[in-house]
């Protein structure tokens, strides 16, 4: 084996220690992504389930007198407001308001 023969293998194995190093890296930085990621959802996760069961009051202008008369206590609440610009026989002729 000559001297290039000798400096090449060298070369040859430097190289592919330094991919390894590499690809090493790229698996170090994709394993903290998902651990980062998945203690996010375990974050959301918990707050989620210490939340549930606890609703907000309603503001004076969502309160439901009837609805509170049938159901006083919930779990979940789900408030969606919709404004209709439009006169009252119209909306209640459009199937929206019954």
């Amino acid at each position: 084996m000559s001297w290039s023969d000798a400096s090449l293998v060298l070369t040859l194995g430097e190289t592919l220690v330094n991919r390894n190093e590499r690809l090493g890296l790229a698996a170090r930085w994709v394993a903290a992504g998902v651990g980062l990621a998945g203690g996010a959802y375990a974050t959301y996760v918990g707050v989620t389930w210490y939340r549930y069961g606890h609703p907000s009051r309603p503001t004076p202008e969502e309160q439901d007198d009837l609805l509170d008369r049938f159901m006083p206590a919930y779990e979940v609440v789900e408030r969606h407001h919709v404004r209709v610009d439009a006169p009252a026989p119209v909306a209640r002729g459009s199937g929206w308001c019954g």
